[in-house]
């Protein structure tokens, strides 16, 4: 984009620093590459730095846009140590069969109150693979 092109799009006269020798507009972070305009953001940086800010952003997800961790860690132990404690019998709507496997006595309870047949007893799935202590639930207190 020339300056005289910018100028009419944006309305307003840029920092000189931003153009160069042959009056193309260059990016604000490097000054090396032609910037990105646009018509409602202004000058953005060149497509270089922004899948290096990008890369960065993607690789440290917690500094920017991601959660925060802000559970500590004997927190963390507990839900490992505990795992068959705070199991559910659904997630998502399909029976849990660590919930099965962990409360027996339960859920003979479930079928006979109606919550679930037997044939959902015998299809249910293992829907808390995601969780930590996962791996050693037959352990778990």
């Amino acid at each position: 984009m020339k300056l005289w092109e910018f100028e009419k799009l944006m309305r307003y006269k840029p920092d000189v620093s931003i153009i160069s020798e042959n009056g193309e507009v260059m990016c604000p972070k490097c000054s090396k590459f032609p910037a990105n305009v646009d018509s409602k953001y202004g000058v953005l940086d060149c497509d270089i730095c922004k899948k290096k800010n990008d890369d960065f952003i993607k690789n440290n997800p917690t500094k920017f846009g991601g959660y925060p961790d802000l559970v500590p860690r004997r927190i963390k132990e507990d839900r490992k140590k505990y795992f068959n404690s705070v199991l559910q019998p659904f997630r998502g709507g399909d029976l849990s069969k660590e919930y099965i496997e962990a409360y027996p006595e339960q859920t003979k309870k479930m079928v006979e109150d109606g919550t679930v047949t037997k044939e959902e007893v015998k299809k249910a799935k293992h829907v808390w693979k995601d969780l930590p202590g996962w791996s050693s639930r037959d352990k778990s207190k």
